[in-house]
């Protein structure tokens, strides 16, 4: 995991980004300190790009991928922020060269495996159910049952809830499961050996293992891509942020995330956009931490549910069709007694605690802004380190601004040599080819 910043007011974005990185291992988890999540998209634009999430795509470094885009990306330009990031992911859809498909075709099997442990695991868990409850254990008749029925109301959920993403071509989804037959197969084999499992359960699977390679629903194997900066024709800087997970039959699977992308104008004139591990930043903003929010709505919700139950049993002479009326006005009342208190705290949030904070980064200049760009980044490391969980925010804070007139100007940036004993790399760093 990660944590990082984009801070946008009229005259620059501000871009900090930690180092580390959590590698698994067979003795538990690895954190390293030392990797770059930060770039410049382009030598000669004003124009950068942050990474977090999966620190590769299919094997291969975001590094390694953004330096070869760069390469070859040369001095070209675009007018928007929004071009610049459609032809970096251009770059990585309908790319065989960059990922080969044999590596495409395992790294669906790894999805999909995963994806048939969590199927096993849950009907494991029901069938378990079903014997503390019996007393007497089970026949294979009711696991098969449980099976069938587990296995198609994960269908039912995906169908619902995934939509198709639309950049893919309507063939794509059949397109996979035929070409990578074996790969399904096998994982369904492996993980319900015991079983026989009837056409009906088979067909489930298929669909939902389909749905994997083509519809909106993202494994844990997950990078974020952040692109920002200014565009030949934009005099504020935009943000446009991405979802991606690996490349199907040579088509890159990713979406745009509509709420972290945008850009400020005349009337919207700062943000403040975390990704990644945001808990302490919008705490930092809001004065109050998401999970006590939720915390303190759910509570309340449940709550004016509760209250109005006690409510119509205390009434002595009401007859159960009076308490049933009563308990309903009294809940729907409740019901909009949480809605107002919600809104109201909402409310206040937003005025005390967020837009002070937004008028200031509209007026505050470079160097202040770059600072608290870096400072939210370490207030998360800091509340990784001082906790009992697995470091994985940390090490050095990289920290970029760009503006239009600057371009790309480094406040902060680590390196892994020494630059006085490699002025080739500086010397190089401009020549094409």
């Amino acid at each position: 995991m990660t944590a990082e910043i984009a801070i946008l007011n009229t005259g620059a974005i501000h871009l900090a980004a930690d180092s580390a990185v959590t590698i698994p291992g067979p003795r538990g988890q690895k954190v390293y300190n030392t990797v770059n999540k930060l770039f410049t998209l382009s030598k000669y634009r004003p124009i950068g790009i942050m990474v977090f999430g999966n620190a590769a795509i299919m094997g291969i470094p975001w590094e390694t991928i953004i330096k070869v885009y760069r390469r070859q990306f040369g001095k070209k330009m675009f007018n928007t922020v929004k071009e610049y990031s459609e032809d970096f992911i251009r770059f990585l859809d309908d790319n065989n060269k960059l990922v080969h498909p044999t590596v495409q075709e395992d790294f669906y099997g790894i999805i999909v495996s995963g994806l048939m442990d969590e199927i096993r695991k849950e009907v494991d868990g029901n069938v378990r159910a079903l014997i503390e409850k019996s007393g007497t254990g089970v026949t294979d008749a009711q696991v098969q049952q449980e099976l069938g029925r587990t296995i198609s109301e994960w269908r039912k959920t995906w169908e619902a809830k995934f939509k198709r993403l639309p950049h893919l071509p309507e063939d794509q989804t059949k397109n996979v499961l035929v070409a990578y037959r074996k790969k399904v197969d096998l994982a369904r084999k492996e993980r319900f050996k015991n079983h026989n499992l009837a056409d009906a359960a088979v067909s489930d699977l298929d669909a939902i293992v389909e749905m994997v390679a083509t519809h909106d629903v993202f494994s844990g194997i997950q990078s974020g891509v952040v692109v920002a900066g200014f565009g030949e024709n934009e005099i504020f800087p935009p943000v446009e942020a991405y979802t991606t997970e690996g490349i199907y039959l040579g088509r890159l699977k990713y979406r745009r995330e509509e709420k972290q992308s945008g850009s400020i104008d005349y009337k919207t004139g700062a943000r403040i956009i975390p990704f990644a591990q945001v808990e302490e930043a919008i705490t930092f903003i809001t004065s109050v931490s998401p999970s006590f929010q939720n915390a303190i709505k759910g509570y309340v919700t449940k709550l004016f549910q509760e209250y109005p139950k006690q409510v119509a049993e205390i009434v002595p002479s009401a007859t159960p069709q009076a308490k049933e009326e009563l308990l309903k006005k009294l809940q729907q009342g409740g019901t909009q007694v949480v809605q107002d208190f919600i809104k109201r705290m909402d409310n206040h949030i937003q005025v005390n605690q967020v837009q002070p904070i937004i008028s200031a980064v509209q007026s505050l200049p470079k160097e202040e802004l770059a600072v608290m760009a870096e400072a939210l980044v370490y207030l998360t490391s800091l509340r990784r380190r001082m906790s009992l969980d697995t470091e994985t925010v940390g090490g050095p804070v990289d920290v970029a601004v760009i503006s239009k007139g600057d371009g790309f100007v480094w406040i902060k940036r680590k390196h892994y040599f020494s630059k006085d004993l490699n002025p080739q790399f500086f010397a190089n760093y401009y020549l094409e080819g």
